[in-house]
């Protein structure tokens, strides 16, 4: 999975990529790290919505160093509808 993100904290505002995700939480690759714990904000764009999904989070983890620096983003308090359009997502991705 690769769909382009915004990343928003009080800390940091980035644009990059969400390599995988799931009703879960994501991985949001960058450089740039945030500090554990950290609420977050992440911006996805689904391929068939306009709009980017906004889902809000927590930095889980962070991976440091070479070749696939992120943070892991756990969501919290994920809305029905919301839930629904990742459901939806990871589905059509399993069967495309």
């Amino acid at each position: 999975m690769n769909l382009s993100a915004e990343y928003r904290s009080h800390h940091l505002h980035l644009d990059g990529r969400v390599v995988n995700i799931s009703q879960g939480g994501a991985f949001f690759r960058s450089d740039m790290l945030d500090q554990s714990g950290a609420p977050v904000r992440v911006l996805i764009a689904l391929p068939e919505r306009h709009e980017p999904l906004e889902l809000a989070g927590d930095v889980a983890w962070i991976k440091a160093g070479d070749g696939g620096a992120g943070m892991g983003i756990r969501f919290r308090n994920l809305a029905l509808v919301d839930r629904i359009l990742l459901a939806n997502f990871m589905i059509n991705r399993m069967y495309a």
